[in-house]
């Protein structure tokens, strides 16, 4: 017998994007600049001009991403919503 390819639709495919649970936030009085979050997550964390993160794009990586990238973080400055 043959193996069957099986072939799965991914988001480079199809150009579908997945809807994200968790929502970034940085409370910004907590943190220090470490960038850690940058490191992990460039496309939703960047640090602004007074080396502070902000979150640029709040689905620019999928949820384990956002995730990691929060529990990183040395000051406990990013929450998920």
């Amino acid at each position: 017998m043959s193996k069957k390819n099986t072939w799965t639709p991914t988001q480079e495919n199809t150009g579908e994007v997945k809807e994200n649970q968790y929502i970034p936030s940085v409370i910004a009085e907590k943190c220090i600049g470490d960038g850690s979050c940058v490191a992990f997550a460039p496309n939703v964390f960047a640090l602004n001009k007074d080396n502070i993160a902000e979150v640029i794009h709040e689905s620019g990586a999928d949820d384990e991403t956002i995730l990691l990238a929060a529990q990183v973080c040395p000051v406990k400055a990013i929450k998920i919503i």
